[in-house]
């Protein structure tokens, strides 16, 4: 087992207000252990437990100053909280009680508050972390082949960082003239000095140098991974397919993603319904589930986001819900029988709870205030029969029935009510499981399946329809029997799109999609005794233009402008 090195956390969540404080030193990386850069940058065994670093910080907690918030925890955090909950097929009420505005995107560019700047210094956290193992990993010491392979590696997450940016604060493709707009700060050498506002395309060109360079050293190194939450060439050219597809580089990305899926075939769909605690053989990239998980405990994605999470339990506050609208969508346009719809709490889902558990209750009741509460969609508690076949769909979807592994989801210990205490919302998923004491659980920033979503997009706006349907049922056949689609034109599109949100649910894509997608959006409010209406409580319900919030846009954060002498502070650009 590698020596693990462990950076201390250089950012936090804070639930509301501004940042607890600000410091021009925010991206200095001061390892715990005695690493000093010197011994980063002189040998090869420096540079790994770097690069172990690194990666560890993809998943740990992280602070403001003196402000100790380890809820926000890295990769998957970024993923549920921006991709996902931002976007129209996600509801969380941990985060929903936190009020409308905030759920409606208000903070999107108020550079004092935490939502836009969490990414800003996680991101810059993991550049910083890669400019100081490549300043001096040429000449550090040691076998060359080694010393290549953790290049390659350093790249590739550089590249991934920057990619994070461009998601969150550069304009879509179609909106920033070629690439001409401004993006973010450009950082390629260590430290935390004025660094100058750049263009998009500036930084795609560095990510596409990045990733052609770490392809090279992975074909030629000779070396492989030895943990999946470390990069390999397959991540990235995962990394390019990604990036390819937010400027609409569709040859790259349909290259690039049919390359970085070949060796993780698609999952089964026992393995899709197995609790995704675990990674198989489709997960590309993933945090550990092992003695790393360990050290952030009860802060572990899967404490919070569990459906059988010790925070779900603890609390008693449900976690992801999918929409109503999303499952319709995929019942009408895809298949009833998609076995992705049945890991949610969905009136489509009624049927499967034997009839003398749910006695006269109907799909019509999800809308009756006698089972549902608006303000939170709580259906668990108020009506007997409801929280009665709640219960028996929880213990009925136990992964692969291991109750001594997984125990009953959204359920407090000792609570002889059945679960009554618990915000178990309208839609409730059952897809996402944690393991032991601290719900630890694997999570996957890269699958098999989204690269070939990826690549069937790409491959129909290349005009490849035929390899576009192909790559669409070969993930779709797994979760749909006897799968087949002969759609073309605008119809195809549309059922890509529709399999992606479903597939990678909750896997922290949604809201970065419709964004490069450059549609809007309606988050649809539940109404009483209305079957058509959507499954968000009313104070939530909202649309989302195209043009809202400067294109989707978050300003550069405060801890930036500050302290960035080459940035001005009132105009966000180069002086």
């Amino acid at each position: 087992m590698k020596k693990n090195i462990f950076v201390k956390g250089l950012a936090g969540i804070l639930v509301a207000g501004s940042l607890a404080s600000c410091s021009e030193d925010y991206l200095q990386i001061e390892p715990e252990t005695s690493v000093d850069t010197s011994t980063v940058t002189s040998s090869v065994e420096g540079a790994e437990l770097a690069l172990i670093g690194m990666c560890r910080a993809m998943y740990q907690g992280y602070q403001i100053g003196g402000t100790n918030l380890q809820f926000f925890n890295g990769e998957a955090t970024i993923m549920t909280f921006y991709g996902d909950l931002f976007g129209p097929d996600y509801y969380n009420y941990l985060w929903g009680r936190y009020g409308a505005d905030f759920m409606k995107w208000g903070y999107f560019q108020d550079d004092t508050t935490w939502i836009p700047s969490m990414v800003w210094m996680y991101s810059y956290n993991i550049i910083n972390q890669a400019n100081v193992i490549l300043s001096g990993i040429d000449d550090a010491s040691g076998d060359a082949n080694a010393r290549d392979f953790i290049k390659a590696q350093a790249l590739t997450m550089r590249a991934h960082a920057y990619w994070r940016l461009l998601q969150v604060y550069a304009p879509r493709w179609v909106d920033s003239n070629n690439g001409a707009a401004d993006a973010c700060v450009l950082r390629t050498t260590p430290g935390t000095g004025g660094a100058p506002l750049v263009s998009m395309k500036t930084i795609l060109d560095l990510i596409y140098e990045d990733l052609d360079t770490a392809i090279s050293l992975y074909s030629s190194c000779g070396q492989k991974r030895t943990t999946q939450w470390e990069p390999n060439i397959d991540v990235a050219r995962g990394v390019y397919a990604r990036v390819a597809l937010l400027c609409n580089d569709w040859e790259t990305a349909q290259k690039m993603a049919k390359a970085a899926r070949a060796s993780y075939p698609i999952m089964s769909a026992e393995e899709y319904k197995g609790g995704f605690a675990n990674s198989n053989g489709e997960w590309m990239w993933s945090n550990a589930n092992d003695e790393l998980d360990q050290l952030v405990g009860y802060y572990s994605w899967g404490a919070l986001y569990a459906c059988n999470g010790s925070y779900v339990s603890f609390w008693g506050e449900g976690c992801g819900a999918m929409s109503i609208d999303l499952a319709n969508e995929v019942e009408q346009n895809l298949s009833a029988d998609d076995i992705r719809l049945d890991l949610y709490w969905l009136p489509q889902n009624l049927d499967k709870v034997p009839a003398g558990v749910r006695g006269n209750l109907r799909p019509q009741h999800f809308w009756s205030n006698r089972c549902c509460d608006p303000s939170t969609m709580n259906m668990n508690g108020m009506y007997v029969n409801m929280t009665n076949s709640i219960n028996r769909f929880g213990s009925d979807n136990i992964p692969n029935d291991d109750f001594e592994t997984f125990g009953l989801p959204y359920q407090q210990e000792g609570d002889s009510e059945g679960g009554g205490k618990f915000v178990i919302p309208f839609g409730a998923q059952y897809k996402f499981w944690g393991i032991g004491q601290y719900s630890n659980s694997s999570y996957p920033f890269m699958r098999g399946a989204e690269m070939a979503l990826t690549e069937a997009e790409a491959a129909y706006h290349n005009g490849d329809e035929s390899t576009a349907r192909a790559a669409l049922e070969e993930v779709n056949k797994q979760r749909i029997e006897g799968y087949t689609c002969s759609k073309s034109g605008q119809a195809l599109l549309d059922e890509i799109r529709l399999s992606r949100r479903i597939e990678l649910w909750g896997e922290g894509t949604s809201w970065f999609d419709w964004k490069r997608w450059n549609l809007p959006f309606e988050i649809r409010a539940w109404v009483a005794d209305d079957p058509t209406s959507g499954s968000f409580p009313p104070t939530l319900a909202t649309r989302h233009d195209v043009t809202d919030k400067k294109g989707w846009t978050m300003c550069i954060p405060m801890i930036e402008t500050d302290y960035n002498d080459a940035l001005d502070p009132t105009k966000g650009s180069v002086k």
